[in-house]
Parts: structure tokens; C-alpha cells; sequence
């Protein structure tokens, strides 16, 4: 059997970190991560801190 994590906070991170990289991590705004996921950016900013997501330096 496959060892991939397919739980539902490991997809949900996936997604939101491909989706931030393809913002180059910009969140608000206009063509923003929250705007392209359909999410308050204080929304967003909470999943983030759930899910562990940090932006890279």
C-alpha cells in the first residue's frame, strides 16, 4: 500500500502551499491566496497556523 498521507489536513495544507507559492505568498489582496481560495484572509492566516504552514526564508 502506498504511504501517502491523504488525510483531509494534509491534503488542505498541500493545496494551500501550492497555492501560496503560486502567489509568491502574498495572502489579501487582489490575486491573493485568501481571494483564490475562496477565504477571509484572517481565515486563511488561522489554517496556516493549524496546518503548521510558515512562509520559507
Amino acid at each position: 500500500m502506498n504511504s501517502v498521507d491523504l488525510s483531509l489536513d494534509a491534503v488542505l495544507r498541500n493545496h494551500i502551499l501550492q497555492v501560496l507559492e503560486d502567489c509568491n505568498w502574498k495572502i489579501s489582496g487582489a490575486k491573493g491566496a485568501s481571494e483564490l481560495l475562496g477565504l477571509k484572509p484572517s481565515t486563511l492566516r488561522d489554517k496556516m497556523n493549524k496546518l503548521g504552514i510558515v512562509k520559507p526564508n
